[in-house]
């Protein structure tokens, strides 16, 4: 059964016009034109789950995971008088004031038109994330007994095909231009060594730690644990545009958007070892499940696949993992966008013959929406995501030291 509350303090538009003839005498009194929206004050939806015996069923170990949507509207309107006149021989001088802004303004966003998008993305990727933290190895104990060979060999002769490029870059036959090349090679192949070679070297030395120090002694028992995941982004832009012209001819309207996106995602489950060695596989990533990942992990440039199309994750999140009994998942979604629209010129004419133009200027309207979604038990993706995020320029390097060297080759 859903619920719907509804907190409205939200006032009504208080727009007034006055208008004088050019003897003075007033034609048109307090005239009041009201808008369909509040033009201050705020308004709180808040719609969820209602579960008979909620706490009672809770304390007895029952999972319940219920939707809920709250939406908050907060509105402020600037009190402004624009004069347009004086003295004009067809009308006189027109006098408005109140909560024009409110009144003139149109729904207009500045935003990038891929922002939901983007958004229903990242509900995906965020979910893969978590399943893919779920019973998680420490270390990838498979890669590392693959590639020992190759560590041996770069542990052995440490920067070699750096070294040896450096001592013909250095020679003497070479000419200006085969030296700049040389260079170049030099560079990156140090830099693919350093990055490729040595810094993973090091992380799977500080996992192979982290694995020792996670020792687990609750064989047979069950653990419930929670895999998070979240994913941030902020937006804003500005635009031009044509507002509604009530009581005037033209209106030119600037609108600024902010926005703040969070979706945060989260996997329950409880997790039982079966065994002491069950545990140490589980840590060491020596699981018959790990080999799907491990795979993954030995083709050639595949870390470059995942930095724009998250295979590895979509793998390690779909193979059953041995031991696990899931209890549900949730995604949610905050958002907080803020509109101000400014009046930048309100315009009437004269009317008469030469035509005249009285602009006024200033007044804000300001709307901020605030909303907070959470979809319980959501589907997971059933291919890899997109990831949307900007290389960071570690990873440009890399991408650019991949290129020098594969030009060697031509």
């Amino acid at each position: 059964m859903y619920r719907i509350r509804v907190n409205d303090s939200l006032i009504k538009d208080d727009c007034r016009v006055n208008a004088w003839n050019t003897e003075g005498a007033p034609y048109v009194v307090d005239l009041r034109i009201g808008g369909l929206s509040g033009a201050n004050g705020f308004k709180d939806t808040i719609t969820d789950t209602v579960t008979p015996d909620f706490k009672v069923r809770r304390s007895q170990g029952e999972i319940m995971m219920n939707s809920v949507s709250l939406t908050k509207i907060t509105r402020k309107t600037d009190n402004v008088d624009f004069s347009f006149g004086p003295d004009n021989p067809g009308w006189g001088t027109l006098k408005l004031s109140g909560h024009w802004p409110i009144l003139w303004q149109k729904e207009a966003s500045a935003l990038p038109a891929n922002v939901g998008t983007l958004t229903n993305d990242a509900k995906g990727s965020t979910l893969l994330k978590c399943y893919e933290k779920v019973a998680s190895s420490d270390a990838m104990g498979l890669v590392t007994v693959v590639e020992g060979r190759k560590t041996l060999g770069m542990l052995a002769s440490p920067f070699m095909r750096a070294d040896n490029l450096l001592k013909k870059m250095v020679g003497r036959k070479l000419n200006l231009i085969a030296r700049g090349a040389t260079a170049a090679q030099a560079a990156a192949s140090a830099w693919l060594e350093y990055r490729l070679g040595w810094k993973p070297l090091l992380y799977e030395i500080q996992q192979y730690m982290t694995a020792y120090g996670n020792r687990v002694d609750h064989f047979y028992r069950p653990v419930r644990l929670t895999a998070r995941s979240s994913w941030e982004s902020s937006y804003g832009g500005s635009q031009d545009y044509s507002g509604n012209t009530a009581w005037v001819d033209s209106v030119l309207m600037k609108v600024e958007v902010s926005q703040k996106t969070k979706v945060a995602s989260g996997v329950l489950y409880e997790l039982v070892d079966a065994s002491f060695e069950a545990a140490e596989q589980r840590r060491l990533g020596l699981r018959l499940s790990d080999v799907p990942a491990a795979l993954w992990e030995l083709i050639p440039l595949s870390f470059v696949v995942d930095r724009f199309i998250s295979v590895g994750t979509w793998l390690n999140a779909i193979t059953p993992k041995p031991g696990v009994r899931y209890l549900g998942h949730w995604t949610t979604t905050i958002t907080d966008r803020t509109d101000r629209h400014f009046v930048v010129r309100a315009r009437k004419n004269s009317g008469t013959y030469p035509e005249l133009y009285y602009d006024n200027a200033g007044g804000v309207f300001e709307k901020r929406i605030f909303s907070y979604i959470r979809e319980p038990n959501p589907l997971p993706p059933a291919w890899p995501t997109v990831n949307h995020r900007e290389l960071g320029f570690q990873q440009k390097l890399d991408h650019i030291s991949l290129i020098v060297a594969k030009l060697k080759s031509f």
